[in-house]
């Protein structure tokens, strides 16, 4: 099948079925397991015009390939590229940013488990307010706030406390973060917002 078809390429390089072909190559590929070769062929059809379908296929292909790498980097620069492309499919955009938020927070995830605690919380308050509509925010919110005082950064963990419990007063978590927080206070002596 792959040699047939790239033969027709090599007679047809713009033949009226060369993008169909070109597709049918990527996918033989991708089901070899073969991504290198598979993505040498989609990623150029991402930015095809006038076959909407191959184009949306190739674009899936190519965003399951950089997930079984695990190239969360990967996937959250490429779902932001495809949905600024979508144009006026806001299903597609929608779909694409979700995947761009999940990329990106698990991006954090993975550097928090092998970097400096303070840069991985800075990373996830920049998340928490780059998508602060995101229902990821609110995690990364209370992730970055747990790092904090497990960092011995208490007095910025017992402000942004506040501000978790301002945000989000419906969290179940809240008590709990409001007494973590009035100790925070009471240990660097701000007795006054320790009573608050």
């Amino acid at each position: 099948r792959k040699e047939l078809a790239k033969n027709y390429l090599t007679k047809h390089p713009t033949g009226k079925y060369a993008t169909l072909v070109k597709f049918k190559v990527g996918h033989i590929a991708y089901e070899e397991a073969n991504y290198e070769e598979a993505e040498k062929w989609l990623k150029p059809l991402t930015l095809v015009k006038g076959n909407d379908d191959i184009k949306r296929k190739s674009e899936d292909l190519v965003l399951d390939m950089l997930n079984i790498k695990k190239d969360y980097a990967g996937i959250k620069n490429f779902s932001r590229q495809v949905a600024s492309a979508s144009g006026d499919d806001d299903k597609r955009k929608t779909s694409m940013n979700k995947i761009m938020e999940e990329a990106h927070f698990t991006e954090i995830q993975e550097f928090a488990k092998t970097a400096n605690k303070d840069q991985a919380s800075e990373k996830l308050l920049a998340f928490a307010k780059e998508h602060e509509n995101s229902s990821l925010a609110q995690d990364a919110l209370w992730q970055a706030l747990s790092m904090m005082y497990a960092e011995g950064k208490v007095y910025e963990a017992a402000e942004l406390s506040l501000k978790f419990v301002k945000k989000y007063p419906t969290d179940k978590r809240n008590l709990d973060v409001l007494k973590e927080a009035a100790k925070a206070y009471a240990d660097v002596g701000h007795i006054g917002k320790s009573a608050e």
